[in-house]
């Protein structure tokens, strides 16, 4: 549970990075965050099995 708290407060982290870098229109940062959400979102996924 503990990383479940710590991945859902780095996708918050995450989401202002990609805020802040797409204001920027800073391509190169802003693929690399929306990367590392993309990975943070698949640990978080993978915590919750889907439901039938």
């Amino acid at each position: 549970m503990a990383q479940v708290k710590a991945n859902v407060q780095f996708v918050a982290t995450l989401a202002q990075r990609l805020d802040a870098t797409g204001d920027a229109k800073n391509k190169a940062s802003t693929e690399s965050n929306f990367k590392k959400l993309q990975g943070v979102l698949s640990a978080i996924r993978a915590d919750y099995p889907k439901l039938d």
